[in-house]
């Protein structure tokens, strides 16, 4: 730095001191098929990428990405498919280096741009945040935000053997394997995400915890007409967790699920499950299932709307199967259960079926004691509107001590809904009269009719900040950046 005026000698000793604090170089990353910014190449260095010379394609950034960046995507449509020596070669974009707690890795929209992943250019799938092909990398600390997924006839989003990964704001749809994919995760986010119209072969659901472990959270999501196309028909769940067992867990909340050929909620010989505030409408295209149902221990259910179809079943807490339970292990009360047309909604123990009166009468765990079968009057469910309208009995009917703390629209709970002046949490995904919030993104969260030209899925947001600021007024060069197995195939299936 000799030579260097004082001012510029002490920026560079700041910005330095930061940069390499983790012991990496974070960089502001830019990728952009349809050059808005300026004429893309993936000839270029990873030094030299900038918003005006940024990468053609995700797969670029995916196999040169470091701990620490933030990979900008900018509008187009994205179908080439990734290759580098630790890919599969077979996605859009793969993930093939780990990011760290102090420095995770970032791939977000750009604000306002529609950014798809489409599978129309010969990938078998979208997502893929997994093992390399070498074995070398476990891809972990990786954020995913704000893209549109679809026309793919694997993995839209496939999750695997990791841990700390979070998807959020994507709209997914058109899946032919899987929409949402997490096998054996650890501490793995998926909220505020579109999961819809998906025709998924391969056992399989809309989000689908295969074999999980511990950590994982479902929140804020709208999940609907998904369905099973394997023969065996056995799936086709709004969200499951599939065989995770006694060291599985997950916390599934604030979440409208309707439409899907299986079961709103499935978890299947798996335990720690927290559901909670969420609303379940019409689900179970097919016979023998509904809304809810249970097979695994340590679980609370609180808080939920759950409405089956005809002859369907809202609730279903079994203790008797191929799997075993100790009923003094669950959990369940303050949910409301209802439909017009018949009144045996409740299903418990070895499939025995009633009233919810009769249930809480006959129960072995004493559950639902305040559990209601009333008309939750939701607000307009052929477009697709589950809140709560004035009088509803699910207002300020909850369970404040097993509530989540935010709605589907992100506004806080709870809310004096009823106006008697005490704030109780509501029953189901949203909070009546609450303030939405901007959630993971930075647009207002609305139900699927509201979406824009993404199909309502909510860009993120992103501010380079004081430090980019500064070093562009200086004239620097360099954008200064704020720090941030292969898809495992089911060897044994169980038929749920």
């Amino acid at each position: 730095m000799k030579g260097m005026p004082p001012s510029f000698r002490l920026l560079s000793t700041l910005l330095s001191t930061w940069a390499f604090s983790s012991g990496v170089l974070a960089s502001e990353l830019w990728v952009d098929v349809e050059s808005r910014g300026g004429s893309c190449s993936d000839s270029l260095e990873r030094a030299a990428v900038s918003e005006t010379s940024p990468w053609c394609t995700l797969g670029k950034a995916g196999s040169n990405v470091q701990p620490g960046d933030t990979v900008h995507v900018r509008g187009g449509t994205y179908t080439e498919v990734q290759t580098c020596l630790k890919c599969n070669d077979n996605s859009v974009l793969q993930i093939v280096v780990s990011g760290t707690s102090a420095d995770p890795i970032r791939f977000v929209a750009a604000s306002g741009e529609t950014v798809t992943i489409d599978g129309s250019g010969g990938a078998q799938h979208g997502i893929q945040i997994i093992e390399t092909y070498d074995s070398s990398v476990q891809p972990k600390y990786v954020e995913v935000d704000g893209f549109v997924v679809k026309n793919v006839p694997g993995a839209c989003v496939a999750v695997t053997d990791t841990t700390d990964v979070t998807v959020r704001n994507l709209d997914v749809s058109s899946c032919g394997g899987w929409a949402m994919s997490l096998n054996r995760t650890v501490r793995v986010t998926l909220e505020w995400n579109r999961i819809h119209d998906n025709p998924m072969a391969g056992w399989t659901s809309a989000v689908d915890l295969f074999e999980c472990l511990d950590g994982n959270v479902v929140r804020g999501n709208f999940i609907w007409a998904n369905s099973d196309e394997d023969p065996q028909d056995s799936e086709g769940h709004g969200i499951t967790m599939d065989t995770c067992g006694s060291t599985g867990g997950a916390l599934i909340e604030s979440n409208v699920i309707w439409d899907n050929e299986g079961w709103c909620l499935s978890m299947y010989k798996s335990d720690n499950g927290i559901l909670r505030n969420n609303t379940c409408f019409m689900n179970g295209r097919r016979s023998g299932v509904g809304e809810v149902t249970v097979l695994g221990n340590q679980y609370q259910v609180h808080n939920n709307i759950l409405i089956p179809r005809d002859g369907q079943i809202a609730l279903n807490l079994r203790t008797i199967g191929s799997y075993t339970v100790d009923a003094s292990t669950i959990e369940s009360d303050y949910n409301l259960l209802w439909s017009a047309t018949h009144s045996d909604v409740a299903m418990w123990g070895d499939g025995v079926r009633g009233t919810v009166a009769e249930y809480q009468a006959e129960n072995e765990g004493g559950w639902d004691a305040h559990t209601i079968q009333a008309d939750p009057m939701l607000k307009d469910t052929a477009a697709d509107d589950f809140s709560l309208t004035a009088g509803s009995p699910a207002i300020d009917g909850g369970d404040d001590a097993h509530a989540a703390s935010s709605d589907i629209l992100d506004g806080a709970r709870p809310v004096d809904g009823n106006g008697d002046g005490a704030a109780v949490v509501d029953l189901g995904a949203y909070e009546f009269n609450a303030t939405p919030g901007t959630g993971g993104g930075g647009l207002t969260i609305g139900p699927p009719s509201a979406g824009g030209g993404d199909g309502g899925c909510r860009s993120a947001r992103f501010d380079v900040g004081i430090l980019s600021t500064f070093a562009l007024f200086l004239g620097l060069s360099s954008r200064i950046v704020l720090r941030r197995r292969q898809l495992s195939r089911r060897l044994q299936m169980l038929m749920k």
